[in-house]
């Protein structure tokens, strides 16, 4: 409870006099509030038991005042809260999708979207529930029963006897659901960030569902997850139904008693009319506090739990963090001049659970302005030695220089900079192809991007568009084909312009003359880049500087293509294996 406490405060402190303002409108409007019933029961006994009618409007004046300014003080914390809400809830959410940003490849891949997503929406906005119409409530609530106990004490003893007994009752009721509802909760929220999850992913694959005609399957799946969740509900509605019902026959019997007492007080003139009406609207007022208490506490176990959710992706390890990082005064300086492009691992080992390593001693050198080709069967680690060269992923044990320097000493958004990284299925945005190319909509760099789209081969396509670099790629390229996109991809690399460029698998949805005109592209680049190109086709392979061969964790080859075939058995077997599919292709073999 502490650590959520903090967490709040952390982000309520910028506003803290709105906050304060709001809190203060509600104890004022709260008392106000329980004034009333006082004023009703003073003009009963002022009207119709001493039929002083000369104060009758004076009391009504009274009433009306305090009922005004009542009103006004709800007036304000209404207005509070839409300010407050905006404002907090938005530092918030920029800080949470800040650290996002910056979590730990451990942590993005184990992350669901569609739960990351629940969790900056939904989850977020419970906290501002939590305070304003939970806790700010509970607090209008107590002031509410202390209050009426208060006059209720005054108008008789024993009537203010009774109320204190009962509330204890209801109250501890509440505490005893609390617990179950809120383990409940925890289970339904994170099965429901799970289906977001899963509904997202689907969204986004609907073509090749219906060409799997898969439908019927995919709709079997939707139900059953949403059928487990029911479920879950409707143990949860249970507990609370019979939290509201308990409590609702507690309250019930304890207002029959209080009417026989209040009865036997009048009949024994230990309690006049109008104290009678003041006490009936009090009590009244004590069971709609009670009822308020309980459902605020039980819907704090739901808050509770949305708080929970958020600070596990504040907990969540960033890039900046680690042992590693101890010593931060010792990372080397770097002026903004860019790397000459030299790459070497030195004994690195990696693996992504302990069972199984990935690279296990991983040793080789790359020279600036080489153009590097790296080959190996699927699973051998060719992409994720693209992610552990940019940090998205550290290395278990060795160590991967740049220019002579451990990529750990660097810091990691200029080494970021440096290395531009094209993959297969690399993502297009919703937006501008001006957007896809540079990440921003200004059109001061406009003559680089049509130079990248000429090396491309889209300088005509895109001229050709209406509205140019501003056309609209629609949701993942939807209005543009597999091809085009990847060429975007690829154009938006040669933007970046970093010395290192790393193209893995980036050629594969081209065809023929689209994939010539990139080759050219890498030539030019060749002079001044260090290029690491990751591909499976051999037209794309053999007129590299050298070949890496990747098997079992090693660099079992690394030479030029006509050294391998004669040196590394499983370079020549790979080879020899795409040119026979090849062979059998052309023939007609193979449809």
């Amino acid at each position: 409870m502490k650590e959520k406490i903090k967490f709040v405060l952390k982000f309520a402190k910028p506003h803290k006099w709105k906050f304060i303002i709001m809190l203060l409108s509600i104890i004022l409007a709260s008392i106000t509030l329980m004034i009333l019933p006082f004023i009703i029961g003073w003009l009963v006994d002022e009207v119709l038991n001493a039929q002083n009618m000369s104060r009758f409007i004076y009391i009504v004046r009274i009433y009306g005042a305090v009922y005004i300014f009542n009103q006004a003080m709800y007036t304000i914390v209404n207005i509070m809260e839409k300010v407050t809400s905006t404002t907090f809830l938005f530092d918030i959410r920029a800080e949470l999708y800040s650290r996002i940003l910056r979590f730990r490849g451990s942590c993005l891949a184990s992350m669901y979207s569609g739960d990351t997503i629940s969790r900056m929406g939904y989850d977020v906005d419970q906290i501002m529930t939590m305070i304003s119409i939970n806790l700010f409530g509970l607090v209008s609530n107590f002031i509410n029963m202390f209050i009426a106990l208060v006059f209720i004490y005054c108008a008789n003893i024993w009537m203010g006897v009774f109320t204190t007994v009962s509330t204890p009752v209801i109250i501890y009721v509440s505490r005893i659901f609390f617990g179950k509802a809120k383990s409940e909760n925890t289970r339904i929220i994170k099965r429901k960030g799970i289906l977001s999850s899963w509904t997202f992913e689907i969204l986004g694959g609907m073509q090749e569902i219906k060409l799997l005609h898969a439908s019927k399957q995919i709709l079997s799946e939707f139900l059953r997850r949403n059928i487990e969740i029911a479920r879950m509900s409707i143990g949860l509605n249970r507990i609370e139904v019979k939290a509201e019902r308990f409590n609702t026959g507690i309250l019930v019997l304890a207002q029959m008693c209080m009417f026989t007492i209040a009865a036997l007080l009048v009949k024994a003139n230990q309690l006049t009319i109008g104290g009678v009406t003041a006490c009936f609207a009090y009590y009244t007022n004590c069971i709609t506090t009670f009822n308020s208490i309980n459902s605020k506490i039980l819907s704090l176990s739901s808050n509770m739990v949305s708080c929970d959710r958020i600070m596990e992706l504040f907990d969540a390890p960033l890039e900046e963090e680690g042992p590693e990082h101890l010593n931060k005064h010792k990372i080397l300086k770097r002026n903004r001049e860019q790397i000459a492009g030299s790459i070497e691992l030195k004994n690195v080992s990696f693996y992504y659970n302990e069972e199984r390593n990935v690279f296990k001693d991983l040793s080789f050198r790359i020279n600036p302005c080489e153009k590097i080709a790296i080959v190996g069967n699927s699973g051998v680690g060719k992409s994720t030695l693209v992610n552990l060269l940019c940090r998205i992923y550290d290395v278990n044990d060795g160590n991967i220089f740049v220019d002579g320097k451990d990529i750990m000493e660097y810091d990691i958004k200029y080494l970021r900079e440096q290395i531009g990284v094209v993959h297969q299925n690399s993502v297009i945005y919703n937006g501008s192809i001006r957007f896809n190319l540079q990440f921003a909509w200004d059109k001061f760099q406009d003559d680089l991007l049509w130079e990248a789209l000429k090396m491309v081969d889209l300088y005509d396509f895109v001229n050709s568009l209406e509205d140019g670099l501003d056309t609209i790629v629609g949701t993942g390229g939807l209005y543009f084909s597999g091809g085009q996109k990847q060429r975007i991809v690829i154009a938006r690399a040669f933007v970046k312009n970093s010395p290192i460029m790393i193209f893995d698998e980036s050629t594969s949805a081209l065809d023929s003359e689209s994939e010539m005109t990139i080759k050219k592209s890498w030539e030019l680049l060749g002079k001044n880049h260090t290029l690491l190109i990751i591909a499976h086709r051999w037209s794309t392979i053999i007129n590299s500087d050298r070949i890496i061969v990747f098997e079992d964790g090693k660099a079992t080859g690394f030479g030029r293509h006509e050294e391998l075939l004669e040196t590394c058995g499983t370079y020549n077997k790979l080879f020899r294996e795409q040119v026979w599919y090849s062979n059998l292709s052309k023939s007609g073999e193979i449809i």
